[in-house]
């Protein structure tokens, strides 16, 4: 697992960060789960992870499949994860989000505490961290 050195005041960057998004809507280009999250990363430890630039729904599928998945990405650029359920205060997560017909969607997001914080359709949305299949410290 790689580590980065926090910030000394990620607390309340964290809780700053949060509240300036929690009400921004969804975008494919600039405000969707991998903006989100790597985006606290910068800000908290100062390392910026690559994130493709997406336009459509399908560019983010191509990209993602091309990656060979959020997981295996997340992996290459931040080492081997803690189980989801470990995750701490400000750690990089991978949720796991079940849809209709048993299908299930995989997001990132920043882990609060006993949530995680992700981009949905109209700001942030609050995932209780039961649905956290892996975290990254950071």
């Amino acid at each position: 697992m790689t580590t980065c050195p926090r910030h000394p005041n990620w607390q309340a960057l964290l809780d700053d960060y949060v509240r300036a998004n929690e009400r921004k809507p969804f975008a494919w280009s600039g405000q969707n789960c991998s903006t989100f999250a790597t985006e606290w990363v910068r800000i908290a430890t100062g390392r910026v992870l690559a994130v493709p630039d997406t336009l459509t729904a399908r560019e983010a599928l191509r990209t993602v499949r091309g990656l060979r998945g959020l997981y295996a990405d997340a992996c290459t650029q931040l080492g081997e994860p803690v189980p989801g359920l470990m995750a701490r205060s400000g750690d990089f997560v991978l949720l796991r989000l079940p849809r209709s017909r048993g299908r299930v969607v995989r997001v990132f997001g920043v882990c609060l505490g006993s949530v995680v914080a992700g981009q949905g359709t109209n700001g942030l949305v609050m995932v209780p961290i039961t649905e956290a299949e892996a975290a990254w410290r950071i």
